[in-house]
């Protein structure tokens, strides 16, 4: 009897042990996972504009590890806002798989790069967009599509989130 009681109580243990190890190694997994991240957002998030004026977006990106490519759709609304320019000469991203086009009368912009060297590149600007407010409202821009593939010899994405951004658009002072 007794030898059974030690049989059992060395199982609990073992299993106990078990637990306590796979506990361990997810919440490892998990931390780890945290840190895979990358994250895009169009900055300023918020604002106030005056209407028939111009202002400028950043589409920026922020990565935890390196990164090889990005690529995105933005919205936008076509009759609040309309595309003067966009620029990508200071772009981290400097080999462009799809250059960076737009279309006032979709209300889109694309784009598709990567990165030549990707290694330590991991905050920065992808473009410039030059906005001219149109009229009075709340215009909110956001990603419809949005992927940033990790630098890993896999292309596994790590886009995390993308964050778009509202905008206010007032009537101009008289």
């Amino acid at each position: 009897m007794l030898d059974k009681l030690k049989q059992h109580n060395l199982y609990l243990l073992i299993a106990a042990a078990f637990i306590a190890l796979a506990a361990v190694l997810a919440s490892t997994s998990f931390l780890a996972s945290d840190d895979l991240g990358a994250y895009l957002a169009l900055s300023p998030q918020t604002a106030t504009i005056t209407s028939g004026d111009n202002f400028s977006v950043f589409v920026a990106i922020s990565s935890a590890v390196d990164f090889n490519a990005a690529e995105a759709v933005v919205k936008f609304p076509k009759e609040l806002l309309e595309i003067d320019s966009i620029s990508y000469e200071d772009s981290i991203i400097d080999l462009w798989i799809n250059p960076p086009t737009f279309s006032n009368t979709e209300g889109i912009l694309k784009f598709s790069g990567a990165l030549t060297n990707p290694e330590y590149m991991r905050v920065g600007n992808i473009l410039q967009i030059s906005f001219r407010a149109q009229r009075p409202g709340t215009a909110r821009l956001n990603f419809s599509h949005a992927s940033v593939l990790g630098h890993d010899g896999n292309g596994t994405e790590i886009l995390e989130k993308a964050f778009g951004a509202i905008y206010s658009i007032k009537e101009p002072q008289l």
